[in-house]
């Protein structure tokens, strides 16, 4: 081949490799570039657009509860409150002395006398604890649970209890204070109850704090050694074991977390207690990481009323929590009674349809259409 021919086939081969190329203006600083076709529709380092990052999410702000002047005018006043809440979050029961009332849970955390409960909304005499099941509402008065317009009931004494949703089965272990691994099954229909003999791998002999219903039937027991880490025992009723045991994340237990209450979340666990005097609440995994977290002395923005309710010397009692992450806390400050939600389910960002598990809702424990009757007959199990 001779130079001419050479030279023309390099200039025709330059010509079609520019034939091959698009034109792009530059980044708005008026440079202009060639990209080549078979390199993509790309632009230079310069002009590539970061990807967007996720926006953390935030965790539901802590709300402090209206609550019935009713309440606020009961007159045991003087009388530290214990809560219990039903599953879905519907039923708030507030234990004042001898007094035990219901109050219905109204969004925004309204919270109105339920006359429909008991004698006007008041169930007189002594109440540790109030479940509510698929079976109806058990009520542990002072040692005996029963149901709560039946006479038949079990006498668990001074015990830690625990009652599945369903309403079939509880366990019962002794209370805090005592050292026992001796668990009591027991049926609150009829009121069967089969203690563990000394031959099953059952809890173990540490102080037991706290207890709830577990995820598929099971129900949790929360041991604190003192010393050592919380461990979570989940016992599994048909076989009368502890199916499994762990302790609660590092983070956690290295902290002075004084836990009161335990049940099942969606698939996790969560645990209501108190971290350096104000209330806290975790969430965990089924093998006890901690997923996320709301202590109220760590918050830096809290809710002004929520920080005023919290200013003074207050009194925080055993939490009740729902299987759709939530908690209930009641402070006493003197006479005046507050009461707090707190949440482990996140707020809902733009285009969200809402958060991962619902704050409020009004059907969720009720088998009827009327939540403000007696949301026990759809609790179920987790």
């Amino acid at each position: 081949m001779n130079d001419d021919k050479r030279r023309g086939m390099l200039k025709a081969t330059v010509l079609a490799g520019m034939a091959l190329a698009t034109y792009a203006g530059g980044c708005g600083n008026g440079d202009r570039y060639y990209i080549p076709i078979s390199v993509g529709d790309c632009l230079p380092p310069e002009c590539t657009q970061p990807e967007a990052q996720p926006v953390p999410k935030k965790l539901e702000k802590p709300v402090l509860c209206t609550v019935d002047p009713k309440l606020l005018d009961d007159p045991s006043a003087l009388e530290a409150a214990t809560l219990s809440v039903s599953p879905g979050g519907t039923h708030l029961y507030v234990t004042r002395g001898d007094r035990t009332l219901r109050l219905n849970v109204e969004a925004s955390c309204n919270l109105i006398l339920d006359s429909t409960f008991s004698e006007d909304g008041v169930l007189e005499g002594p109440v540790r604890q109030v479940f509510e099941t698929g079976r109806g509402i058990l009520v542990n008065r002072g040692g005996r649970l029963g149901e709560l317009d039946n006479g038949s009931t079990c006498d668990l004494g001074d015990s830690l209890v625990a009652v599945a949703d369903d309403g079939n089965v509880g366990a019962a272990v002794d209370a805090p204070g005592a050292d026992s691994k001796v668990v009591r099954r027991f049926a609150p229909a009829g009121c069967t109850v089969d203690p563990s003999s000394a031959s099953d791998a059952t809890l173990r002999a540490a102080l037991h704090v706290a207890a709830g219903p577990g995820p598929a039937g099971s129900l949790l027991f929360a041991a604190s050694p003192p010393g050592q880490a919380t461990t979570i025992e989940s016992y599994d009723p048909l076989s009368r074991k502890v199916a499994k045991a762990f302790t609660l994340s590092t983070p956690v237990s290295k902290a002075p977390f004084g836990l009161t209450g335990i049940r099942s979340c969606d698939d996790d666990l969560c645990a209501v207690g108190t971290k350096d005097g104000r209330p806290a609440f975790y969430r965990f995994s089924a093998s006890g990481a901690a997923l996320r977290q709301m202590v109220l002395s760590e918050e830096p923005d809290l809710p002004a009323s929520v920080r005023e309710a919290l200013g003074g010397p207050g009194t925080f009692r055993r939490g009740a929590v729902t299987r759709t992450g939530l908690a209930y806390v009641a402070v006493q400050n003197g006479k005046q009674l507050r009461i707090m939600r707190l949440s482990l389910n996140f707020e809902a960002t733009p285009g969200d349809a809402g958060t991962d598990a619902p704050s409020f809702d009004a059907t969720s424990d009720a088998s009827t259409g009327d939540a403000r009757k007696d949301d026990a007959s759809d609790a179920g199990s987790d």
